[in-house]
């Protein structure tokens, strides 16, 4: 509640601050940054005891920092070739942190920094009022898509390739949206279902589509 809270007590005070310029893309893009750092913060400074998987990625990050990179290499062979264990990308994105520091917290932060990021970008790019901005923050927040600075690790760090990914969709950039889902799907596989959302969004009879989404939701 205190973080729904905040997202609109900034809003409305920027709302008072800037008046009829409030909904001008720099002072949504400056909100969008307060936010975001509030909400790096809370994500980068949680306890290991904060969401239901946040330990478990402690003790994978506490025992990456013994493997060696030969290890590392391993890993993918393991997952593509002999189709053994899951996600090698993680385990590389944990050693290349580690690099910067043996901290946990950092991976945190790192984590959020790149989610954020995304999230901000995905918010300032699709949006032409502030108070659409707030409202995108706080479907965030009500829907608990905070799952992702909570607790997920490997799925926050698709969902931002995601976030990325979409506007390769709407400048019809199918290389760099392929490399990007593509990428990130060696971290968590999940993320390989937002592929169609390329061909979906170019399609140009929505309203037959949107019927076909109707009757296959309830399957």
């Amino acid at each position: 509640l205190l973080v729904i809270f905040l997202i609109l007590f900034i809003g409305f005070q920027f709302s008072q601050k800037y008046g009829e310029n409030k909904d001008s893309f720099e002072v949504r893009k400056r909100y969008i940054k307060v936010i975001s750092f509030f909400l790096i913060l809370q994500s980068g400074l949680r306890n290991v005891a904060v969401g239901d998987d946040t330990y478990s990625y402690f003790i994978s990050f506490t025992e990456i920092q013994k493997k060696t990179w030969l290890d590392i290499y391993q890993n993918f062979i393991s997952a593509y070739k002999f189709d053994e264990g899951k996600d090698p990308g993680y385990p590389l994105f944990e050693k290349l942190v580690s690099l910067i520091s043996s901290e946990y917290q950092i991976l945190l932060f790192v984590i959020a920094l790149l989610f954020f990021a995304a999230l901000g970008n995905f918010i300032l790019k699709n949006t032409n009022r502030l108070q659409d901005a707030v409202l995108g923050f706080t479907i965030y927040i009500v829907l608990f898509y905070s799952f992702f600075s909570i607790t997920g690790h490997r799925q926050t760090i698709a969902t931002a390739a995601s976030l990325f990914a979409f506007e390769y969709i709407k400048k019809r950039k199918i290389f760099p949206f392929l490399l990007l889902i593509i990428a990130a799907s060696t971290i968590h596989k999940s993320v390989l279902l937002f592929l169609p959302f390329y061909f979906i969004a170019h399609i140009k009879r929505t309203k037959y589509f949107n019927w076909a989404i109707l009757l296959l939701f309830p399957v």
